[in-house]
């Protein structure tokens, strides 16, 4: 995750639960996976607090959303 990115879920995309996952990614462009607890949620909500250059905008090139057991 970017500098201070929480993940957050939701089931009906206005009521937002506590962060499944907070914490932050370097600066790179290598691929990183990110293990959330279980939730059921229909929508996911990522919010950066930050960003690399201290930049009013973060942003993400892919994002993949699956299950793995």
């Amino acid at each position: 995750m970017s500098p201070a990115t929480r993940c957050s879920p939701s089931t009906d995309g206005i009521t937002w639960g506590t962060a499944a996952a907070t914490g932050t990614f370097p600066n790179t462009t290598a691929q990183r996976d990110v293990s959330l607890t279980a939730r059921t949620a229909r929508y996911v909500r990522l919010r950066a607090a930050s960003e690399v250059a201290g930049n009013p905008w973060t942003s993400i090139a892919e994002l993949n959303i699956g299950y793995r057991p």
